[in-house]
């Protein structure tokens, strides 16, 4: 017999890897880290970015707040030292503006006359027609076509007069602001502020936008200075003012400020005119509305504030 045939002998050992493999395991590995170790210092740049800006941000509001405060107090400072010479001054519909600036920040401030507008207390506490207040609000609301005036009209009476029997057109706390989803009662008592009067029924947002230039709650007595009045509320003075008497008086006092009520006898057309107002008139400035605008960069702060020469700030509200 024949020998089987020989095998050729086979190695099974381990292979080596080639130094070109290793080389390109540790620069996949060396990506990958530096991969993450980017994403982290990115994240962390982020997080610095984002808190500086936080402070950078909060640090515009805090100045630009005080310096809207700052510019109610400039305000008031300005009006004191315009009327040292006299009460008696002429401000137009879109009123004083004083302005000022603090390196890239600045301010800008608009003032209106309260006792030029028409008041809102209408009724006296017992509910009675106010007779000199009522009949100009009344006349207000038709000359700017306010719809549902009636309403709008006892529901402010409702609103102020001490008891809790409806108007016709009214509403009292039983049966209405005590059903509502979020029920309160009635103040029965005078506005706190142009705010206060969106809970009364009627005044709605856009009624109140149309009647904010022209009507105060701080306006105590019912009387208008015809010095600042906007020529809507002197239309409301009175039945016999037109647009030709108001436009006479507006350009008298352009020219120089009444100092006395009984001056506007002198103006053309209020020969005889002018004595039904005397009792509803005033020609002193004491009682001022301030909005105050402070910028810096884009950040804005906006303050509204009422105050009244000699006795300070009445109202303050930062928007």
């Amino acid at each position: 017999m024949r020998p089987p045939p020989e095998r050729s002998a086979v190695s099974f050992g381990s292979r080596r890897s080639s130094p070109s493999s290793e080389s390109g395991f540790v620069l996949i590995a060396t990506l990958v880290a530096l991969a993450v170790l980017v994403a982290i210092v990115v994240e962390f740049v982020y997080r610095v970015h984002v808190a500086t800006a936080r402070g950078s941000n909060f640090a515009q509001v805090q100045r630009t707040a005080l310096l809207a405060g700052k510019g109610v107090e400039l305000a008031e400072e300005a009006l004191k030292e315009m009327l040292k010479s006299g009460p008696n001054i002429a401000i137009e519909k879109d009123g004083l503006f004083f302005t000022a600036s603090e390196g890239d920040a600045s301010v800008v401030v608009r003032v209106h006359d309260e006792l030029g507008k028409a008041s809102l207390r209408t009724v006296y506490p017992n509910g009675v027609k106010h007779g000199r207040a009522h009949p100009v609000f009344s006349r207000l609301l038709e000359g700017l076509g306010i719809k549902g005036r009636e309403g709008i009209e006892d529901a402010l009476a409702d609103w102020m007069d001490d008891d809790d029997q409806p108007r016709a057109y009214g509403a009292e706390g039983p049966e209405h602001y005590l059903r509502l989803k979020a029920p309160y009662e009635a103040r029965n008592g005078y506005p706190g502020s142009l705010g206060e009067v969106l809970m009364i029924k009627g005044f709605s947002p856009e009624v109140l936008s149309a009647l904010k230039p022209f009507v105060s709650p701080y306006n105590t007595d019912g009387r208008v200075n015809v010095n600042t009045a906007t020529k809507e509320v002197l239309l409301a003075l009175s039945e016999e003012m037109n647009e030709e008497l108001a436009s006479n008086l507006m350009r008298r006092r352009t020219e120089r400020p009444f100092r006395d009520r009984s001056e506007i006898m002198k103006v053309p057309g209020f020969e005889k005119a002018g004595y039904a107002l005397m009792d509803g008139i005033r020609v002193e400035s004491r009682m001022f509305s301030v909005h105050s605008r402070a910028s810096s960069g884009e950040v804005s702060t906006e303050i509204e504030a009422v105050f009244e020469i000699g006795k300070g700030v009445l109202y303050w509200r930062r928007l």
